[in-house]
């Protein structure tokens, strides 16, 4: 099996990636919820040679707490399709954003949030909860 990290160039497997495999799911360690109500119910992760979905059992690793406004999630997915394992490092913030590592240096993302997390969001901020 390759790996690939955002530019498609193949690496050696390496002890952190074997690591991070054993781990579970990351499905499994969701959801990421902050104090704030801001809660991260799932994370999509796709193929960095194909682009495709990586499904939630390929995706393992670990969902750490950095800061009490930021959780770190270091994964490894395989592509079903293509055979090749990409790695990722994501930063979840409490305001949404997802940040992390691109070919271009440190990328900055708005994930879909779901209706309920919307509208429960506006009732919080409206009965100041």
């Amino acid at each position: 099996m390759e790996t690939s990290e955002g530019s498609c160039a193949t690496s050696p497997l390496t002890e952190r990636d074997g690591e991070l495999w054993a781990k579970p799911p990351i499905s499994a360690q969701l959801p990421v919820r902050f104090d704030n109500g801001t809660e991260f119910a799932s994370i999509e992760g796709y193929c960095a040679k194909c682009d495709g979905a990586i499904i939630d059992a390929d995706l393992r690793g670990t969902v750490t707490r950095l800061l009490p406004a930021v959780a770190c999630v270091e994964a490894v997915g395989v592509c079903r399709s293509c055979r090749m394992l990409t790695r990722f490092y994501w930063r979840l913030h409490d305001d949404f954003r997802l940040t992390g590592p691109t070919r271009d240096g440190w990328g900055e993302w708005l994930p879909k949030q779901s209706m309920f997390s919307r509208v429960s969001r506006v009732l919080r901020s409206l009965l100041g909860a």
